[in-house]
């Protein structure tokens, strides 16, 4: 009997610990997704609140991966867990932000985000997988500043957002990173913009050549870092604000706001779907 119950002991003791160490690898197998961005990759979304309202409604492709639904959006019926049933995906996106303020990990704006080592949290999250998509608000800033975009802030903007890449590869030499390129919202047509409305849109006359150069450069380092690009440029193109400014070839549905006069950056919901599926391919295929 004691040899028995001396048995049982130890089988109920191997037990234990076999189940320790199955959970123990559950945990380690997970597959950890960063998302890096800005009021896009944030889930900023006119059709739901305005710049006027902080944007305090938030719906978009981010959430759209995650399987979140909101407010009779209808759910997509794919989400990041039918790539990887054991993901865990975290949105660490800030709207306002910009990638020269990821890499160096620090900011002096406070308008959307106080800055608290947003970078170094992603670090220690240490992601299998990483989304950066950025870049547009160093753009706007270069264009507040000057009205265009020199060569000294482009070559300023690829070591951003290469070393923001590099510091991701660092962490993990495996981890695999996908880079979102830019959307012109004015479908081609930002010098009509400027001209029709110089008060409104006359700093943004040179976008739609601005967009086409920084999806290169987001192109170029994807390709040198072994990343994989993401064109959205084709995807939105005769969706935007080009229907408004003389673009026979424009497209339904439209992927942003209704007018000029409710002019926005960001997409609808409309758009933050063409931006999912877009990304939802990308992760797909590097499963």
């Amino acid at each position: 009997m004691q040899k028995k119950m001396k048995f049982l002991v130890v089988v109920m003791m191997v037990l234990a610990l076999v189940g320790c160490s199955t959970n123990e690898k559950d945990e380690d197998v997970r597959v950890k997704i960063a998302i890096i961005g800005d009021s896009i990759s944030d889930g900023c979304n006119p059709e739901l609140s305005t710049s006027g309202e902080n944007y305090a409604k938030r719906y978009g492709y981010a959430q759209m991966l995650k399987g979140i639904s909101y407010e009779g959006i209808e759910r997509p019926a794919k989400t990041i867990y039918n790539i990887w049933d054991n993901a865990e995906l975290k949105n660490c996106a800030i709207t306002g932000s910009q990638a020269a303020e990821w890499n160096k990990d620090s900011s002096n704006s406070t308008k959307w985000h106080t800055w608290d080592k947003d970078f170094a949290k992603v670090l220690d999250f240490n992601p299998d997988v990483a989304v950066v998509y950025l870049g547009a608000n160093d753009i706007f800033g270069y264009i507040n500043n000057g009205g265009g975009v020199t060569t000294a802030e482009w070559d300023e903007l690829k070591a951003n957002l290469k070393g923001i890449v590099d510091q991701l590869q660092a962490k993990n030499k495996d981890i695999k990173i996908v880079m979102v390129g830019y959307y012109d919202m004015f479908d081609g047509y930002s010098k009509v913009a400027a001209a029709v409305s110089p008060k409104n849109f006359g700093a943004f006359g040179d976008m739609s050549t601005i967009i086409i150069a920084g999806n290169k450069i987001i192109n170029d380092i994807a390709t040198e870092e072994g990343a994989t690009y993401v064109e959205t440029y084709s995807t939105f193109m005769n969706h935007g604000y080009g229907g408004f400014l003389g673009n026979v070839k424009k497209e339904s549905p439209l992927y942003f706001t209704g007018s000029m006069e409710t002019f926005d950056i960001h997409p609808v919901t409309a758009g933050h779907k063409a931006i999912y599926e877009k990304v939802y391919s990308a992760l797909e295929s590097i499963k």
